[in-house]
Order: C-alpha cells, then sequence, then structure tokens
C-alpha cells in the first residue's frame, strides 16, 4: 500500500460541459489526475480529455460503456453498483439492526431485476440475521406487482 493522502478538489462547472472540459484540462497542472462524475452530458467530453492528459475519469454516466466496451479508453472507469450489491448489503443492515424481527418479505416489481434484487435482499437477511436459525424466523415469498402499480395493500397480506 502507499499510503498517499487523497485531497478532494471540488469545481463548480454549472451543469455547463464546456466548463466541466475547462476544469478537467486545469487539473493536472494543479497535480491532480483523477476525475470524478459527470453524467452523460460530459461524459463524451471528459473521456477524451482524460486519454489526452492521461487522467484517470470514473463516472456514473450509462454513456461510459461505450469507452468500456466497444470504443475502450484505459482512461475511463464506470462507478455503478448494481442490484446485486446494493440489495445485499441493504438486506444485511437491516438483519443485524432489527434482530427482533423474524418474519421478511419483500414486495417487488415484477420484473427479472426485481426477483434478483428480492433474492439477494432475502439471502442476505437469512445469511446475518442472528436468529436465523430459530424456529421462528421466516422468509416470506416475495410478492410480486405490476410497474404501474401504486397501491400494494392488497396484495401485501401475506407479508
Amino acid at each position: 500500500m502507499l499510503r498517499r493522502q487523497v485531497e478532494l478538489v471540488v469545481r463548480d462547472d454549472r451543469a455547463q460541459v464546456t466548463q466541466r472540459v475547462a476544469i478537467a484540462r486545469e487539473l493536472p497542472g494543479e497535480g491532480n489526475n483523477f476525475i470524478l462524475g459527470g453524467g452523460s452530458t460530459v461524459a463524451v467530453a471528459l473521456a477524451s480529455v482524460a486519454l489526452e492528459l492521461n487522467m484517470i475519469y470514473a463516472t456514473n454516466s450509462a454513456t461510459a460503456t461505450a469507452f468500456t466496451h466497444e470504443g475502450f479508453n484505459r482512461n475511463v472507469f464506470r462507478l455503478n453498483p448494481n442490484g446485486w450489491s446494493l440489495y445485499s448489503v441493504s438486506g444485511r443492515a437491516v438483519a443485524e439492526r432489527f434482530p427482533q424481527v423474524l418474519r421478511w418479505g419483500a414486495i417487488l416489481p415484477d420484473y427479472s431485476a426485481g426477483h434478483d434484487n428480492a433474492r439477494a435482499f432475502l439471502r442476505a437477511v437469512q445469511k446475518y440475521h442472528p436468529k436465523s436459525a430459530s424456529k421462528d424466523f421466516a422468509l416470506l415469498k416475495p410478492v410480486a406487482v405490476g410497474m404501474a402499480q401504486t397501491d400494494f395493500r392488497p396484495r401485501s397480506t401475506r407479508c
């Protein structure tokens, strides 16, 4: 490990692509070689600047996939958590925070990602709940609802 200090340098680009690019061009002269952030509107511009100036650019923009796959740019990284990581950590957090809750379920949107996310959540609850071996502990079958459904009460009577 290098154990180097990290300093956060914040600049206001006023949500302007040209301003963001100008700021990115100033950073290497100040000893900075890492850019974080910037949505789809600036991802294309910052990706080319990062390559030109040999900086690392990390973004959550879906547009960055073009630079991490088909138009590979070694200076661009897409930082997006996936459903498994988000729902697993959520399941662990609530299982550890609420050990008195012994019946767990999920209401999920009825599409593939919804089912995957509920499965990750419930697996984590079972793994990390301190009383998961108890005969009173239960994981209920998830309740799948339509994407446009806004009232879950009729479907949640099993919980």
